[in-house]
């Protein structure tokens, strides 16, 4: 297995990889239709260019096992998918423990993100603190509960 940084190319990929881990990841934690109607759909026409920068790839031969983006300028993270087939493989931690490792060479002070409900304890168990449970809005149209958390980088250790 090895870990990349993305490019434009990998897009089609990431997206099968999005519909994937989100219909198996999210199942029992949101309605079946608005779950459906999340991660189906076509890809969106500029998603390609949502891929250039900070976005990177877990990879066992030409089989896209992960992935996960930081944006170095807010601390945002976003798109940590994970193949339904490697759940529970170490790949998020290992994913997010590289992520946190970009931000932290930049000079951020937190990180934070929305999470889905399923994926709250795996944040929390790697440092990140929520409170209230909040919406996501889609660029896909639909509002989705999930937990907005955050996560400080001053003066603690990578998590991992």
């Amino acid at each position: 297995m090895h870990l990349r940084q993305a490019t434009p190319a990998d897009a089609a990929a990431i997206w099968e990889l999005r519909r994937l881990s989100l219909l198996a990841g999210c199942r029992g934690f949101y309605p079946d239709d608005l779950l459906e109607a999340w991660a189906g759909g076509p890809m969106p026409a500029d998603f390609a260019q949502h891929i250039r920068g900070h976005w990177y790839l877990i990879e066992e031969g030409q089989q896209l096992l992960a992935s996960g983006t930081v944006n170095l300028d807010s601390g945002r993270l976003d798109g940590l998918l994970v193949h339904p087939e490697a759940f529970r493989q170490g790949l998020g931690k290992w994913m997010m423990a590289h992520l946190e490792l970009l931000a932290r060479q930049h000079g951020l002070d937190s990180l934070s993100l929305d999470a889905s409900l399923n994926a709250v304890p795996f944040y929390s168990a790697l440092g990140f603190e929520g409170g209230e449970t909040g919406f996501y809005q889609s660029p896909r149209g639909m509002t989705l509960a999930c937990m907005p958390m955050r996560k400080s980088l001053v003066d603690t250790a990578p998590q991992g």
